[in-house]
């Protein structure tokens, strides 16, 4: 598979596998149109296994059209359709119930691990080259990090490479915090040493008024434990890799 995507102009995101099924191929050298059918086993998203992949694609025109592509990983399944014109708009849905979390991390190049049962909905939309994604996401038995939750809900907007926080919820037994504000994605990634410009710097707001310190592993890896109910509010700005 991972030979097979870049001739349909699809980014490398660490997928790898081996496809069983049908390709056809016509056009040109210059503008090839392409049309994909099968199923891949033994599949893998950076590392991640994903079981029984069903795809059937169609790149004509500079046109990436996603008939179908589902995939199972232990008991989730998750599933995409829609299209992309590669110098155009794109209008695309994609979904997963009862995943592994750290495929959230992978597709982002994120350091953060984050563990739990994930389910999501995501809506793309814009333009191919910057793509608007509408996110809602649950996380079930959860954690990042050292930090542990039980349950994490949020509703997030992804546009010029920054994730907008419109709202994140996170419990854990009686304790309760919640979140707003943009992370840049550039921002997630700890091995990135560098002095961050501003645009390239978190701003997010954690009000822990129900919180616990337990909170606050998942924040900087700076504290490896702590306890204690809280109140007030946190401002995070900065990187992973020097937080303020």
């Amino acid at each position: 598979m991972a030979g097979i995507l870049p001739l349909m102009a699809v980014p490398d995101k660490g997928i790898s596998g081996k496809i069983n099924g049908e390709i056809t191929i016509a056009g040109t050298m210059k503008k090839p149109n392409i049309w994909l059918t099968g199923n891949l086993t033994a599949g893998k998203l950076k590392n991640y296994p994903l079981q029984n992949i069903n795809v059937d694609i169609a790149f004509e025109d500079n046109v990436l059209k996603i008939n179908t592509l589902t995939a199972q990983q232990g008991k989730g399944t998750v599933a995409v359709k829609g299209s992309a014109d590669l110098n155009g708009s794109i209008n695309m849905e994609v979904g997963g119930r009862d995943i592994d979390a750290g495929l959230l991390s992978a597709w982002f190049d994120t350091s953060i691990e984050a563990k739990g049962n994930l389910s999501f909905a995501a809506q793309l939309s814009g333009h191919s080259v910057e793509p608007h994604a509408d996110l809602s996401l649950e996380i079930k038995n959860g954690g990042a990090g050292n930090a542990v939750f039980d349950n994490l809900v949020g509703l997030l907007i992804f546009e010029k490479g920054s994730i907008h926080v419109n709202q994140l919820l996170v419990n854990k037994g009686e304790y309760k915090a919640s979140a707003y504000g943009f992370i840049p994605v550039k921002a997630l990634n700890r091995s990135v040493m560098y002095s961050a410009s501003d645009s390239d710097q978190m701003n997010l707001n954690i009000k822990l008024d129900q919180a616990n310190l337990s909170i606050l592993p998942m924040l900087t890896n700076e504290v490896s434990w702590a306890n204690g109910a809280t109140q007030g509010e946190v401002r995070l700005s900065g990187t992973l890799a020097q937080p303020l």
